[in-house]
């Protein structure tokens, strides 16, 4: 029905208040479609678990989260001096230095032959001409200091 120009729209019903209240929802009057064709609730359980792997999956592959972030940098390491254990009175630190020349107020190793990669969440340290052939990771978050560059210094090979 148009309505007129002039005309007042019509008014809309108001239920009666007194009137028993269902619940509002959606009514569905065939139920079949729930089951999948009349199979057990524990099928469907079965089917659409199988389907949300598949799904996240596809989903973590596609996204690359299972590839090492590329680096920010790498090469030899001068120094790298980091947070070893924080308290509310003390900050215990130590360090990796490339150099031989101590210092008494910085702990941590010296002369030592390192390379470094920096990674978005940490640094990568691999400690070159040493027997063990082993990597120290150190978390971004603790990281004091860090150089990178060989400072001219050539380190003995073992």
């Amino acid at each position: 029905m148009r309505r007129q120009p002039n005309q007042s729209p019509e008014p809309i019903p108001i239920p009666n208040r007194d009137a028993v209240s269902r619940p509002v929802g959606i009514h569905v009057a065939n139920r079949r479609w729930l089951s999948l064709g009349g199979k057990s609730s524990h099928t469907v359980m079965k089917k659409l678990i199988t389907l949300f792997s598949i799904c996240a999956v596809v989903a973590v592959s596609s996204t690359g989260c299972h590839k090492k972030p590329a680096p920010l940098k790498e090469g030899v390491l001068w120094s790298v001096r980091w947070i070893e254990s924080s308290t509310a009175n003390s900050v215990s630190t130590s360090g990796l230095y490339r150099t031989d020349k101590m210092n008494p107020q910085l702990g941590g190793n010296y002369g030592e032959d390192m390379y470094g990669v920096l990674y978005p969440t940490c640094l990568e340290v691999r400690f070159v001409g040493s027997r063990d052939s082993h990597a120290q990771i150190i978390p971004m978050s603790q990281i004091v200091w860090l150089e990178f560059g060989d400072g001219g210094v050539s380190i003995p090979k073992h």
